[in-house]
């Protein structure tokens, strides 16, 4: 696991959840090996006990990335 979680953190500059959006803020090399841009906008539609598990979810997972606020 600690594998992984170096390659999430190692991708992620930067990270927002406002409510059911999330905002991910990628270093350029990984974004486009993805194809994507340096931004990635995602909705988590859920109730929001499960949005809230999603945050702590991804404060553990982003540990040592900034969350921007």
């Amino acid at each position: 696991m600690q594998r992984k979680r170096e390659c999430v953190e190692s991708a992620v500059r930067g990270w927002r959840m406002t409510g059911g959006r999330l905002e991910l803020d990628l270093h350029e090399v990984p974004a486009a090996r993805l194809g994507i841009g340096p931004r990635l906008d995602l909705t988590v539609d859920a109730p929001p006990q499960r949005v809230a598990r999603v945050y702590r979810a991804l404060a553990d997972i982003l540990l040592d990335v900034p969350e921007q606020r």
